[in-house]
C-alpha cells in the first residue's frame, strides 16, 4: 500500500487500531470513566446547591 502523505498514514494507522480489540476495550473504559465522573460531578453540584437552598432559607 503506497501511502503519500501524512495525512493518509495517519488515516491507515487509525483504521488498524479501530480494529484492535485492546484499543476499542481502552477507548470503551475511557468514556465510562468520563460519563461517571460527569454524573460525579452533577450529583455533588445537584448536592451543594440543595444545601445552600435549605441555608438560605434558614436564615430567612
Amino acid at each position: 500500500m503506497d501511502l503519500k502523505n501524512d495525512a493518509q498514514r495517519k488515516s491507515r494507522r487509525f483504521e488498524v487500531l479501530l480494529v484492535n480489540h485492546e484499543y476499542q476495550k481502552a477507548i470503551d473504559t475511557q468514556i465510562r470513566l468520563t460519563l461517571d465522573k460527569a454524573r460525579r460531578r452533577k450529583a455533588a453540584c445537584r448536592q451543594t446547591s440543595l444545601i445552600w437552598n435549605i441555608c438560605v432559607t434558614n436564615l430567612v
